[in-house]
């Protein structure tokens, strides 16, 4: 099967931060698994779940498989290995990358980044550091599939998690973290110690349908306690 182009979901719930996220009861008749899907399936393209193989992710797949979407199960700790396997099984050349708490994922910039790329020389479209998380991830094509993969091979290796060992002095926003391995670099641009606490979901049934009214939201200052 040669699907050319497509919009991979990646979900599993054996998520370090929040367990489960991906089951979260958003609505009353939606979990954050379904709405995810759903906004995948309007970027117009042909939507792959890729989740793992392990059982602990039997039930997503289920779930994908009610809304009618490929679903694809491969390796649980390294996502970049997950990605190049379904696009080798599907033969993609490009896809949307759509990640398990995309809750407002918006179709038309996927739509123009999918254009982008398809009509240019890059091997990788990401988003702007100044968007609102969740709105839009990455398009990427084969070609760069290969070369992450290149890098990351091993099915133990977890994408998600840098490690960090002896580690001695204190950590400085805009410094630079270098494996010692791999030579892999990461930049440090943010540091949070807050404790993460689950909140009661919303059981409001309405959600939007565009990252504009996201971002009409947000600009309307909602939380603000008024000048200071």
């Amino acid at each position: 099967m040669n699907l050319v182009n497509a919009a991979i979901i990646s979900m599993r719930t054996s998520s370090k931060r929040l367990p489960n996220k991906s089951l979260a009861q958003i609505t009353n008749q939606k979990k954050s698994v379904d709405i995810i899907i759903e906004r995948a399936k309007l970027t117009g393209f042909p939507v792959i779940f890729a989740t793992s193989s392990d059982q602990s992710d039997d039930k997503l797949a289920q779930i994908a498989k009610k809304h009618d979407v490929n679903v694809f199960r491969g390796a649980l700790l390294n996502k970049i290995k997950r990605w190049n396997d379904c696009f080798e099984h599907y033969g993609i050349t490009n896809a949307l990358l759509i990640d398990g708490d995309d809750l407002c994922y918006d179709y038309n910039i996927a739509k123009r980044s999918m254009n982008d790329i398809q009509s240019s020389k890059f091997d990788i479209i990401w988003c702007s550091d100044e968007i609102i998380t969740g709105l839009f991830t990455i398009a990427i094509t084969r070609n760069a599939i290969k070369k992450l993969y290149s890098y990351m091979p091993n099915d133990n290796s977890d994408t998600d998690i840098l490690h960090l060992y002896r580690t001695t002095g204190t950590f400085v926003i805009g410094s630079d973290i270098i494996g010692e391995t791999t030579g892999t670099t990461r930049s440090l641009i943010e540091m949070d110690d807050q404790e993460i606490v689950t909140t009661p979901y919303s059981d409001n049934d309405s959600y939007e349908t565009e990252g504009d009214g996201v971002l009409d939201f947000s600009e309307l200052d909602p939380w603000s306690e008024g000048d200071l």
